[in-house]
């Protein structure tokens, strides 16, 4: 395992954790945001009927996602394109799960 011996960068991906607030740099996203996502990830992964499908639209968000505006929320951003890669991959079939797992975590989408 890659962090084996850092419990620093271990997150356990089975977890509650919020966001809180608006977050508009890349430092701050990844502070606060690396706990949250990483469950909010592994939760949308197990409400999939195949993981393989969540990695492939996890995957292709992340690569498709350019933020350009420097005051815009880097989540709700990011939200907005896991959505958007879900309606192109897949019409759209997970979009109000997505939604559901996000808001449940504090995220205003």
């Amino acid at each position: 395992m890659f962090a084996a011996d850092h419990e620093e960068l271990k997150v356990k991906l089975k977890n509650n954790a919020r966001f809180r607030g608006h977050v508009s740099n890349i430092v701050s996203a990844d502070n606060l945001g690396n706990k949250v996502w990483g469950g909010a990830f592994w939760e949308i992964r197990e409400s999939f009927s195949e993981p393989g499908s969540a990695d492939r639209l996890l995957a292709a968000s992340w690569v498709a996602w350019k933020p350009t505006d420097p005051k815009s929320d880097l989540f709700i951003g990011f939200a907005n394109q896991l959505i958007e890669t879900d309606r192109l991959q897949s019409g759209g079939q997970h979009i109000d799960h997505i939604k559901t797992i996000l808001r449940s975590r504090g995220l205003e989408i």
